[in-house]
């Protein structure tokens, strides 16, 4: 067990049971805070996790600072038993290439889908991607829609004319309007994601059909 202590702004206390939420976030005490996405503590606990241990954290409220503990057993597991856990719930060998332009969200995702044991390139545009999908061998893309240079849309009819059905295409955007779910049907994606998705949302879609 070890802790880390925080003698910053503290934590309310009706916020402490979102914490470890993905993309929770407590109210700035200021305008013009810089804040990240609120996916940092929720995959700091799946990676605890991962390794059979718990995070909790206590605080005295705002202006308090607060206080985390990770719980990690002792008990010597059987060597690849944290590895063999992940994969059960995951094909660890899925190859994923993640199109995304906005620099914090891309790298959220990336480091969310690293910790489950996937392999992941990443691209902030179209051509990017594109390059990308011809030089690796790929089984799923997670398409942002509003990309720039080329739209999500464009770049999915371009993957879907080259590789067929031999990739999956899931697309990511802001919207979630019937007729953007058509419009990215007709482009050739077999699912779409409403950002931001959730770690559980995410991963249920990455699961081979």
């Amino acid at each position: 067990m070890f802790g880390v202590s925080d003698p910053g702004i503290g934590i309310s206390k009706d916020f402490l049971p979102q914490l470890f939420q993905p993309f929770a976030q407590a109210h700035p005490e200021f305008s013009g805070e810089s804040r990240g996405l609120g996916l940092g503590l929720a995959l700091t606990r799946r990676l605890v996790e991962l390794h059979g241990g718990e995070i909790s954290v206590e605080s005295g409220g705002p202006g308090h600072g607060s206080t985390f503990v990770v719980s990690l057993s002792l008990t010597r597991r059987p060597l690849g038993s944290v590895a063999d856990e992940a994969a059960n719930e995951t094909d660890v060998n899925l190859r994923i290439l993640l199109v995304e332009d906005n620099e914090d969200y891309r790298e959220s995702l990336r480091e969310l889908l690293s910790i489950e044991g996937y392999k992941v390139e990443v691209a902030s545009d179209g051509p990017e991607a594109i390059q990308l999908a011809l030089a690796h061998s790929l089984d799923v893309v997670l398409i942002d829609l509003a990309l720039p240079t080329s739209d999500g849309y464009e770049v999915a009819r371009r993957l879907r004319e080259r590789f067929g059905s031999a990739i999956r295409l899931l697309a990511l955007s802001g919207f979630g309007r019937e007729d953007d779910k058509t419009a990215a049907r007709a482009a050739g994606f077999d699912e779409f994601l409403v950002k931001p998705a959730t770690p559980s949302r995410l991963l249920q879609a990455l699961r081979p059909r």
